[in-house]
């Protein structure tokens, strides 16, 4: 008699927003408590949706996002910051977070706020080699991605094809000026995805060990208003004056568009 061996499995789908957590949004240390949890229920898949950096301006939707490479600053986990030294109990302080959803608004000023603390610190740290390999095995992407936020903070968040025209054209002399200009925003920014990736792969490292596999997920375009399409604006269909995009795919007609 043949014997035949099942390999049908389960698991559940949550994103890391969603897993609860006192600061008012799910992080890659409270995470490891749903890796737990997934092992102790006998499950053996998390699927999670995109990771990327969400913003209001697109309703903080994982699906539309300034950068298809980058981790999303608000999924860093304050504790980890804590045993690290890089915060301290009072930075935490009481927070008055939603026990129920999401306050992304109120959330992201607090996360900000205490990863700038954190950065502050960090300066003043003698040994930077960790971080220092980071950035040059990731300058691919990370040196763009890095420009783009600080130049995005200095014209309030603005879509790049509204910045000065020199800008938004990604000018090679005008780009150098900012590079310059801003480099203490830059290196903030290149900062925010260190500690992102470094927690991120410590949360893999965590379930690849407890015998979870993650199931990611990407959405089907890059965003309009990201660094992909500034950085690269020579691969896409873009109006020579205005640098929208030419065409828009999508899924029309629907309640939404003609």
């Amino acid at each position: 008699m043949t014997q035949v061996i099942s390999k049908r499995a389960s698991g559940i789908l949550l994103h890391i927003s969603s897993v609860p957590s006192p600061y008012g949004i799910g992080d890659l240390y409270q995470a490891r408590k749903f890796v737990d949890f997934l092992v102790a229920a006998g499950q053996k898949y998390w699927q999670i949706l995109p990771l990327s950096p969400t913003s209001s301006i697109f309703g903080n939707s994982p699906y539309m996002s300034f950068s298809a490479f980058a981790g999303n600053p608000l999924y860093i986990s304050p504790e980890i910051l804590l045993r690290q030294g890089l915060l301290d109990d009072q930075d935490l302080g009481a927070n008055f977070f939603s026990n129920y959803y999401v306050e992304f608004e109120k959330v992201n000023a607090w996360k900000q706020n205490i990863l700038r603390k954190a950065w502050g610190r960090f300066k003043a740290l003698p040994e930077k080699t960790a971080f220092l390999d980071f950035c040059r095995k990731n300058s691919s992407w990370l040196n763009d991605h890095a420009l783009f936020m600080a130049l995005k903070e200095k014209f309030n968040n603005a879509p790049w094809y509204e910045w000065p025209y020199e800008l938004r054209c990604a000018n090679k002399k005008s780009l150098l000026l900012a590079t310059h200009e801003l480099d203490e925003s830059i290196n903030y920014f290149r900062f925010e995805q260190y500690l992102f990736f470094r927690q991120w792969h410590e949360l893999h490292d965590h379930a690849k060990k407890s015998g979870v596999k993650i199931i990611g997920d990407l959405p089907f375009y890059v965003g309009g208003d990201s660094v992909d399409v500034w950085a690269n604006q020579n691969i896409f269909e873009l109006d020579v004056k205005t640098r929208m995009p030419v065409a828009i795919a999508g899924v029309p007609p629907d309640y939404f568009s003609a």
